[in-house]
């Protein structure tokens, strides 16, 4: 059994998991610093060095934030030393790279990945604030933006630059008010020189180099190659907020526009020019990475059909059924899930209706049915999932391209090993609860888990354990979130719903996590 400690001032022992005997913990926690609670249970595995952001004890202070750094997650923290004094760090995920800028205290900066620190020196007009994962082994901090490479490396693309992803895709750096705009190389890290826009970029393919710019008061589209400086005008304006309902990805700008009453599926290739990939077209969804189109032919007889953005081909579906209806879908770069509200052209009435599910590979154009018999009147896209009104019920893909569905006041989290989703619940108030969470799967079983969280406390971060049985769950106060203090805990919790949360460590943010094999 596990054994959730909610107490921040008397700990004194508890049983650990899978042992049956008693472990005497690290005694009452000190407020001004990190305390180890309990043990971590054998049974956890693939957890390897560790380093934690918290409040380093002085006499003379009581703002110093330091780094803590130990060999695996798990050990104590009774007598270690913090690796740095006094720090402001971009806390996280804590399996993407980040850095810590030094402070008065103790001035030399760090750079933190896999649970080690090394030393490095940051520019001097940074902020590290923040960070958020924009690809593999690859980070940006927010305003004064720094890009962070897995191995160590740190870019600034300008002085006061500020990163973000686009709406259409890739990463955009930009420095106002000057109107000087660049991307990043998604694979290398590289920025991009910086280039004076007029207008508005949306999208940036994953190369960095070409950006997509809206042209102010007449929505004009250029392309703007940043390696030379040249804006490409394109014979070509587009409505409000049609921006966001296209991608970006190496080839160009795909859309779907309208000419002689026709709606089309279109590119406007990185030197500019406009081709029309697919005529006519209905219900169109792009794949994440900007690479391919799952798009639905009414003319055909609701042909449904992959399209590669790049070079125009386009494949048909195989399997034994075909959807009929009105077609909302979610797209990962690998597969689809499409939901098929039969009858629901006729929009003169509200009526719930059959919804049919499918799933599809789009590597190999194969289309599934899902089994389950579903209702709705519509079926409406947002946050990479499909909710059915006026039920609620939420359906996204797993890791593995499967269907899972879940009932209303669910909303999906990270997936866990083996292809389960973890799901966030609503708190009623617009929110998420910090106490509860929920797993289920594609073949429908479904465990509740408690996170042990007080009414104070929200959760930060959640990180499935490699050995495929826990949870890792950072807590925080909801007040003064990303500022350790005794309301800062990580706690260890079953995937199968038994047992109670077991409190490992108080009065730490965990910043980063090294894994082994």
């Amino acid at each position: 059994m596990m054994i959730a400690m909610r107490s921040r001032r008397v700990v004194a022992v508890l049983l650990a998991a899978g042992t049956g005997g008693l472990i005497a913990c690290s005694g009452p926690p000190d407020e001004s610093g990190p305390v180890r609670v309990a043990e971590l249970p054998a049974e956890v595995t693939g957890l390897g060095p560790a380093v934690f952001l918290a409040e380093v004890p002085d006499d003379r202070r009581s703002d110093l934030r330091g780094l803590y750094q130990v060999e695996r997650f798990g050990a104590d923290l009774a007598g270690v030393a913090p690796t740095r004094r006094h720090v402001e760090v971009g806390v996280g995920d804590p399996l993407s790279p980040t850095v810590a800028r030094g402070l008065a205290e103790d001035p030399r900066d760090a750079f933190v990945h896999g649970g080690q620190v090394r030393d490095t020196v940051l520019p001097e007009h940074s902020s590290v604030d923040s960070v958020t994962p924009v690809g593999a082994g690859l980070a940006v901090t927010g305003s004064r933006c720094l890009v962070l490479r897995a191995d160590g490396q740190v870019r600034q693309p300008s002085v006061e630059a500020r990163c973000e992803a686009a709406s259409t895709g890739g990463v955009l750096w930009s420095v106002n008010p000057t109107g000087q705009w660049g991307g990043v190389d998604l694979t290398t890290g590289t920025p991009s020189p910086g280039v004076t826009v007029t207008g508005t970029p949306f999208g940036v393919t994953p190369d960095g180099r070409h950006l997509f710019v809206t042209q102010p008061g007449t929505r004009r589209v250029a392309v703007v190659d940043t390696s030379t400086g040249t804006t490409m005008p394109v014979d070509l304006h587009l409505a409000r907020g049609v921006p966001d309902h296209g991608a970006v990805g190496p080839a160009g700008y795909a859309y779907v526009r309208t000419a002689d009453r026709k709606r089309r599926l279109s590119l406007v290739g990185v030197d500019g020019t406009v081709r029309d990939l697919l005529s006519p077209v209905g219900h169109v969804a792009f794949t994440p990475d900007g690479t391919r189109a799952l798009v639905a032919q009414p003319s055909e007889g609701y042909r449904i059909v992959v399209v590669d953005l790049a070079s125009g081909d386009v494949r048909p579906l195989t399997g034994a059924e075909r959807p009929t209806g009105k077609l909302t879908a979610v797209l990962t770069d690998e597969h689809a899930l499409v939901a098929d509200v039969t009858g629901a052209e006729d929009r003169s009435a509200r009526q719930v209706r059959p919804v049919r599910l499918f799933t599809v590979d789009l590597t190999a154009a194969r289309l599934t049915a899902v089994p389950g018999e579903f209702e709705a009147s519509t079926a409406r896209l947002t946050d990479a999932v499909i909710t059915l009104e006026p039920g609620g019920e939420v359906l996204s893909l797993d890791g593995q391209g499967r269907a899972v569905t879940v009932g209303a006041g669910a909303r999906p989290g990270p997936a866990l090993p083996d292809g389960r989703l973890l799901y966030w619940l609503d708190d009623g108030a617009g929110g998420t609860r910090a106490d509860r969470l929920l797993v289920r799967g594609a073949d429908g079983q479904q465990t509740e888990l408690s996170t042990g969280a007080d009414s104070d406390q929200v959760v930060s971060h959640l990180l499935p354990t490699p050995d495929g049985g826990h949870l890792l769950v950072s807590l925080q106060p909801a007040r003064g979130r990303g500022a350790p203090g005794p309301g800062s805990e990580i706690v260890l919790v079953r995937l199968d719903g038994t047992g109670d949360p077991l409190l490992l460590y108080q009065g730490a943010l965990l910043v980063s996590l090294g894994l082994t094999s």
